[in-house]
């Protein structure tokens, strides 16, 4: 269901109770009624309500008042919207958080994804640092992406041009406290028109063409090779799908 649908659905349902018992019903219907155009603007109805639910935090030009010490406000992206900070910090920028995995799948949700990653980064009105974590739980993950192996950085991030990114690298505790101060930009991709799997595809390569076959999907053709780790399938049934080969099974019939 799209939200525009959803919110008139719960509008049909609460505006015969609403008339029998306020007497201010026509003012409450009209207030109501704006929800139709807010949520004509998203696509996806949890994106809507997050905005409807989710507190503001504090705007930029009401941090440090008080005892005049530095303040750090936490922030959802959607909640962020509107406001602006000197800096902004953008934490988890590694596929499989931003985005999350399940969004691979979904040409429609990898859209939103990097709609979000716009609107935290344009919420930075001098500087913006986007954080790639050393390791999680033990694990030291810039390791494993410097490396080749699975996960990695952002893919929005890999759109980015090299002369407007300065890389760094700090250290911190135990195997992922290795200072690096290089980041590979490369594209894993073995020749030109051709891509790599590992990890849940195997180690496969992929080319536009290929005919091949996913388990919920079913068969498909390589529509596309998209940047370096995803393929546009057109599914016979499914279908056109964006697949991470790090996030799915992928195998050529």
């Amino acid at each position: 269901i799209n939200p525009v649908e959803a919110v008139e659905k719960v509008m049909a349902y609460y505006m015969p109770m609403m008339e029998g018992r306020f007497d201010d019903y026509p003012r409450r219907r009209n207030e109501l009624e704006q929800l139709v155009p807010m949520a004509s603007r998203y696509r996806r109805l949890r994106s809507f309500v997050d905005d409807l639910l989710l507190d503001p935090p504090a705007g930029s030009a009401d941090l440090g008042r008080g005892n005049g010490s530095d303040v750090l406000t936490l922030s959802t992206v959607h909640s962020a919207k509107g406001l602006e900070w000197k800096l902004v910090f953008i934490i988890w920028a590694v596929n499989g958080k931003f985005p999350p995995f399940m969004a691979f799948d979904d040409p429609e949700a990898i859209e939103e994804e990097r709609r979000l990653m716009y609107v935290a980064a344009t919420r930075a009105k001098d500087a913006l640092i986007i954080c790639f974590p050393g390791a999680e739980g033990g694990e030291p993950w810039a390791a494993r992406y410097l490396n080749g192996e699975v996960q990695g950085l952002s893919c929005f991030l890999r759109d980015l041009s090299r002369d407007l990114v300065n890389c760094e690298s700090t250290g911190g505790s135990g195997s992922a406290a290795q200072p690096r101060r290089k980041t590979s930009w490369k594209s894993r991709a073995s020749s030109p028109g051709v891509m790599t799997g590992s990890s849940r595809s195997g180690d496969q390569s992929f080319k536009t063409g290929d005919v091949v076959v996913h388990p919920a999907f079913g068969a498909g053709v390589i529509a596309r090779l998209v940047g370096s780790d995803k393929v546009e399938v057109l599914f016979k049934e499914a279908g056109r799908k964006l697949l991470h080969l790090k996030a799915t099974t992928l195998t050529k019939s």
